[in-house]
């Protein structure tokens, strides 16, 4: 098995104004309403994240589920 490096980012606080200038890179013009409920997703995203990375999976296999085919109805 191939071993795995995992860099971490610094961690940066993430604020309405990051997600502005992000927006702004992207060619998006954001309400003060909209910037708010992204940054405050992208903040409750990193916590979870920060949880599975808290966990032990070392050996823990990936599941994976592969459909070479659309699903039927009857699936």
């Amino acid at each position: 098995m191939v071993p795995v490096v995992v860099r971490k980012m610094p961690e940066r606080e993430i604020t309405e104004s990051a997600v502005a200038a992000l927006g702004r890179a992207l060619g998006l013009n954001l309400s003060d309403e909209d910037l708010a409920n992204l940054a405050a997703g992208m903040r409750a995203a990193r916590q979870q994240m920060a949880t599975l990375d808290s966990l032990d999976l070392h050996g823990v296999e990936p599941a994976t589920v592969f459909q070479p085919r659309p699903p039927t109805h009857s699936e």
